[in-house]
């Protein structure tokens, strides 16, 4: 992804869906499906890295910093999963089919 492309989301973050959880994805190098089940029980704010991943023995519960731009994405997922009492960091709550986990369908 282009520097510019990275500055364009920024400009939406807070106006299209989804755009937050797509930077953090960026800046921390989730495949979409790790991302997807992220539990909030491994975001670690105060330390300020999340434990996660899969596919290969050394993508499994790989610590990955959450860098400073992102870190209040990570905080109002967090927050927001919190609200929802789900364990999921990421979750939408506006889906109608599936209920609000986010899937790799989704």
């Amino acid at each position: 992804m282009s520097a510019k492309s990275v500055l364009h989301l920024w400009d939406h973050v807070d106006s299209l869906r989804f755009v937050d959880w797509i930077l953090i994805q960026c800046y921390m190098g989730w495949r979409p499906q790790e991302l997807a089940k992220l539990k909030i029980a491994d975001v670690h704010l105060d330390e300020g890295y999340i434990i996660g991943g899969m596919k290969t023995i050394a993508g499994k519960n790989r610590i990955v910093p959450i860098h400073s731009k992102i870190l209040n994405l990570v905080k109002k997922n967090y927050e927001t999963s919190l609200e929802l009492g789900s364990e999921y960091l990421f979750n939408d709550p506006s889906a109608v089919k599936g209920g609000m986990t986010i899937t790799y369908d989704k």
